[in-house]
């Protein structure tokens, strides 16, 4: 956050390393796979992936159809297709608020891009998640983060707990910032 003003970071207490960001992807979806997928087009096309095959009937683009109760929104920020803040970010964090849609936020790129101001203290957003492939060129060792504002347990905090994780990567992760 330095040199950045990330409004609400510090709600973000839970921290738990992952095998890059798409674990935790994998860890939300699985949480999540009864409720209706939400994305922005021209989101990652892993999300897009997810919502073929993990959520079918399950998923419908943001702006198509209204948000609704029992929706679940993945949101990259920076946005993948533009590299800037996504089109009414705050209207659709807003909303998601107004609803109680759990957001998962996809910042991997956060560290190389030219945004420095953004309001992460709406209680929808549910998790925040980073890397350290797009900063460092460590891609293959899988250097990630879950951060999440309320403690939830999952096989990923298990893993964290129980230190059943990739310690190499860990201390390359520390080695390099």
């Amino acid at each position: 956050s330095k040199g950045k003003n990330f409004k609400g970071y510090q709600e973000f207490k839970h921290l738990d390393f992952s095998n890059g960001t798409t674990e935790t992807f994998d860890k939300f979806y699985q949480t999540h796979h009864g409720h209706r997928l939400r994305l922005l087009k021209g989101e990652y096309f892993y999300h897009q992936l997810q919502a073929k095959l993990m959520f079918k009937n399950r998923f419908d683009w943001i702006g198509d159809v209204p948000l609704a109760e029992g929706d679940v929104v993945v949101m990259s920020c920076p946005f993948s297709d533009t590299g800037g803040v996504p089109v009414d970010f705050d209207s659709i964090l807003a909303e998601c608020d107004r609803l109680s849609v759990p957001v998962l936020l996809d910042m991997a790129y956060i560290s190389i891009s030219s945004i420095n101001e953004l309001d992460l203290s709406h209680p929808c957003i549910k998790i925040i998640t980073s890397s350290l492939s797009k900063v460092f060129p460590v891609e293959h060792h899988r250097i990630g983060i879950r951060m999440r504002r309320e403690f939830e347990d999952d096989t990923l905090v298990a893993y964290n707990q129980t230190k059943y994780i990739n310690r190499y990567s860990v201390n390359l992760g520390h080695h390099m910032i």
